[in-house]
């Protein structure tokens, strides 16, 4: 994998949801693939992305739960 140490700027459209699509070329030259994780910062009226290691990135603390998972978690937490 080849990593670029220059500056690099595209215009990026907001879409639905403030969801933005970065450049397939930036992906694969960061080895973000569907469902990685990076983190995201606000400066002010900066936003910077931080992509992280991809193995990293397949071990962040958070899990998808089922709708009858949930339904226990609700059902545990009445009074």
């Amino acid at each position: 994998m080849h990593t670029s140490t220059s500056t690099q700027s595209q215009w990026l459209k907001v879409l639905t949801k403030g969801m933005v699509t970065l450049p397939k070329s930036w992906r694969d030259e960061l080895g973000l693939a569907k469902g990685a994780v990076i983190q995201a910062k606000k400066r002010n009226r900066t936003i910077i992305l931080e992509a992280t290691n991809p193995v990293q990135s397949a071990t962040v603390p958070y899990r998808i739960y089922t709708r009858n998972e949930l339904n226990e978690f609700v059902n545990d937490d009445q009074l």
